[in-house]
């Protein structure tokens, strides 16, 4: 993707024409986290590389629903999330969320994911999501556990799309500080890299379950929390042939997708 926009703004017909065919091209980086004040001056910027370009990626990525009003320019998620699909012109959407915060699970994660898919859905919108791999402020260095969960709940929603925040540990920039991530400061892997090695070639085996999927119910077994009662676990609701699910410790999501003639 092609991130360095922000000084040429208003030469992007020359910039989708110079790149939209090479082949190791995936497309433009809009804009991050915008609030809902810049969505009119983004849709034009889509609009202008759409005239040249139609196949690679326009990319946006939203706030989380943690965000401040102020930030996202609106009284709430809901709004903010239902402008942005309907003003940005973009064919999916990208958001951030970073559930483990000290070690503790944020209680709006499951019914963010939910607001999410939904909202993504009355469009027709596929939605990507990410996973926390960059020891900051106050995320816990990664773990392979860590990745795991973030990213099989994300697709358990029906994400069709999984980013890492980051890659490369970024330069210290006056307001944070970074720790490990995969590649650190001097460009050496790390034990974040071999996470989220094992983590994608385990995504790549299962693709064939996910990519393209729609997820059409979720369900938690054990303590239902996280503002989540309506999806408490109903043996009733199950799919096809299955009559049960169980578990012990504090539960499981259940995810009924349907991919394509298959239920899964």
């Amino acid at each position: 993707l092609m991130m360095d926009l922000d000084n040429n703004r208003n030469n992007l017909s020359d910039i989708a024409t110079t790149y939209k065919g090479y082949s190791s091209f995936a497309g433009y980086w809009l804009y991050d986290e915008p609030s809902v004040k810049l969505f009119s001056d983004i849709a034009t910027w889509n609009s202008e590389i759409r005239k040249i370009d139609t196949s690679n990626l326009t990319y946006v990525n939203l706030f989380p629903d943690y965000a401040s009003a102020t930030a996202m320019g609106a009284a709430n998620y809901e709004e903010y999330f239902t402008k942005a699909i309907d003003q940005l012109g973009v064919n999916f959407i990208s958001f951030d969320y970073y559930p483990i915060v000290n070690g503790a699970l944020r209680t709006s994660f499951y019914p963010c994911l939910e607001t999410v898919k939904r909202l993504s859905d009355s469009r027709g919108l596929p939605f990507w999501a990410f996973a926390m791999s960059v020891l900051h402020r106050s995320y816990s260095t990664p773990t392979e556990a860590n990745l795991k969960f973030e990213i099989y709940s994300a697709l358990a929603y029906g994400a069709q799309g999984i980013q890492y925040f980051t890659y490369v540990t970024p330069v210290a920039d006056g307001t944070d500080t970074f720790g490990i991530a995969p590649i650190d400061e001097n460009g050496n892997k790390t034990a974040v890299y071999d996470y989220a090695k094992t983590v994608n070639t385990e995504l790549s085996a299962l693709s064939k379950y996910f990519l393209g999927s729609f997820s059409v119910s979720r369900m938690f077994t054990g303590t239902v929390s996280y503002s989540m009662k309506d999806e408490k676990y109903d043996a009733a609701k199950l799919p096809g042939n299955v009559t049960s699910v169980s578990s012990d410790g504090d539960g499981l999501l259940i995810s009924h997708l349907c991919n394509g003639e298959r239920d899964y």
